[in-house]
């Protein structure tokens, strides 16, 4: 009897899998040569790991951030940059003597209403100005976030003209260690910009692959590549396929195609 008990036991317990499966409830991982694309869960509200602390530290001294552009990090971390006082900024710096903008990583702290710090575990903390009430109050919806901080810095603190969440740290790292592949996909005759497009991008010497989808300007971007030669296919419904093959994607870089697509 008891047998038979655990026997129905475990056909329940398969049962309840299979549907938990079927219903997406699972956390059995993807597998490896199928990835899609903007999957990474948003960790910006928890402060750095200790690994994540040390490779923010290292980037912030190395100066590599600041020669990234503002929209490449709003692509590599799938944000928008909120823009604090571009034009208070430019009055104040502007001239043959402009300072140059610095960009750093850290965590937004306070410990006054008004007043934030730039804060890294094991690094000098930097204040955050805010001198207008506008300002405060966007530096305030960073706080306690991952923030990446785009300015003037010198010695009173660091003026802010771009803030942006980091959803993922691995996307900043990606970004430095790793290649990625922007574009967009159009209309061949009208040239507008075709949206649901399926881009799927196979490493040529792995056969891994990479899928996203184009957006409502037919914008798509695929992040976290390894440096090599891709084939790349594009499907659309009514629309001809297109494919592309050996692309070649290097590490730190962004490879940018532009696809026309014509009906069937």
């Amino acid at each position: 009897m008891q047998s038979l008990k655990r026997f129905w036991n475990m056909v329940l317990v398969c049962c309840m899998s299979l549907v938990l499966v079927a219903c997406g409830q699972t956390n059995v991982p993807s597998t490896p040569w199928q990835v899609s694309v903007g999957q990474e869960a948003d960790t910006s509200a928890m402060d750095f790991t200790s690994d994540e602390a040390a490779k923010a530290a290292e980037l912030n001294r190395s100066g590599e951030l600041d020669a990234v552009e503002i929209t490449d990090f709003e692509e590599a971390l799938g944000v928008t940059a909120v823009v604090v006082s571009a034009q208070q900024i430019q009055a104040v710096s502007g001239g043959v003597f402009a300072p140059q903008r610095k960009t750093r990583m850290g965590y937004v702290r306070s410990i006054q209403d008004g007043s934030y710090l730039l804060v890294l575990k094991g690094e000098t903390s930097l204040a955050l100005e805010g001198k207008d009430g506008k300002r405060d109050a966007r530096i305030a919806k960073f706080l306690n976030r991952k923030v990446i901080v785009r300015g003037i810095l010198d010695d009173s603190g660091f003026m802010a003209e771009h803030l942006m969440p980091i959803p993922s740290f691995k996307f900043v790292t990606d970004l430095f260690l790793k290649g990625r592949v922007a574009g967009s996909v159009y209309h061949k005759a009208t040239r507008h910009g075709m949206q649901g497009a399926l881009i799927t991008l196979t490493q040529e010497s792995t056969g891994y692959l990479f899928r996203t989808q184009s957006n409502s300007r037919g914008n798509f971007h695929v992040n976290g590549l390894e440096a090599g030669e891709y084939k790349i296919q594009v499907g659309l419904g009514g629309f001809q396929p297109v494919e592309l093959v050996n692309v070649g994607v290097k590490r730190a870089k962004r490879t940018t195609i532009y696809v026309p697509v014509l009906p069937r």
